[in-house]
């Protein structure tokens, strides 16, 4: 008799709707419209190509080395005045480590681009 008492009495869904979960966004629980899911997908659509557009754009990777190895013979014939505070010491190795970390960005960015030309020049093999 108890169990069907509970059945009986009305459920009041207003409270539910009014209280969120501490913490949690409103626009959260929104489930997303089509217009919503196509515009979020175009959009990734024009920015890969747009990244595709970029790489396809061939660059002068030996002008790009012979920069960064001019770079590094810079940093060689860098010759330390033995005269300096320990303070300038210390700007000098961070700016030499600033250009360093600069350098292997740099040479990072030329692998993967000449990896890229590689496998699209590569020639299809054909059975």
């Amino acid at each position: 008799m108890c169990f069907l008492f509970l059945f009986s009495l009305p459920i009041d869904t207003s409270d539910r709707q009014k209280s969120l979960p501490y913490g949690t966004d409103p626009e959260y629980f929104k489930m997303p419209t089509r217009q919503h899911l196509q515009a979020s997908s175009s959009s990734k659509v024009n920015t890969s190509a747009k990244y595709h557009e970029k790489d396809d754009i061939s660059s002068d990777i030996d002008n790009e080395l012979s920069v960064i190895f001019r770079t590094l013979q810079d940093l060689r014939n860098l010759k330390e005045n033995s005269t300096v505070s320990p303070r300038t010491e210390q700007k000098s190795a961070s700016e030499k480590l600033l250009k360093i970390t600069e350098l292997q960005a740099a040479i990072g960015d030329l692998k993967r681009r000449n990896a890229k030309q590689r496998i699209v020049k590569m020639p299809q093999k054909q059975n």
